[in-house]
């Protein structure tokens, strides 16, 4: 994660707070291997190249939901760890959320909340540049917390703005 950002607020933007170090797909990896970097990793979001260029993302849910039932739709005989060599990451994957590095966080956060997205891939053109999820934005708002405490009818992280 980018740890330049001193202090979340009003001005901080997606580029602060997104993860540089991003581990990505290409269209012809199979879902064995996305479920093994999802395990050892501890992964749930992988951007997905063509080239040079971002094609898509392929989250956690997708590994869970459709690919395994595409999977053994298509080798029904077979097991799940034999299924997933043979599938695609290109048979599963999705359109990216993008958002440039510019973008504040509470833009970030409406758009996952409004569209029910884990994460955001941030681009500069085609160009990827990093990953900001609801983890990243969670840990932000837990650090927020431990420096200006919102305590509220409960003693609850934000009730007094939930209530």
């Amino acid at each position: 994660m980018n740890t330049a950002a001193a202090a979340i607020g009003p001005e901080t933007t997606v580029g602060e707070l997104m993860t540089t170090d991003v581990v990505t797909l290409k269209l012809d990896d199979t879902l064995r291997l996305v479920h093994e970097l999802m395990s050892c990793r501890r992964i749930r979001h992988f951007p997905v190249l063509d080239g040079e260029h971002l094609a898509g993302v392929v989250e956690h849910a997708d590994l869970l939901c459709e690919s395994v039932a595409l999977s053994l739709a298509r080798h029904p005989a077979e097991s799940l760890a034999d299924a997933l060599d043979k599938v695609r990451v290109k048979d599963v994957i999705k359109a990216a959320p993008t958002v440039s590095s510019d973008t504040p966080i509470y833009q970030a956060a409406r758009l996952m909340v409004e569209r029910a997205f884990e994460c955001l891939i941030v681009v500069e053109g085609n160009k990827l540049l990093g990953v900001v999820s609801r983890m990243d934005l969670l840990r932000e708002l837990a650090k927020l917390q431990e420096r200006q405490p919102m305590r509220g009818k409960r003693g609850d992280l934000c009730w007094s703005a939930l209530a």
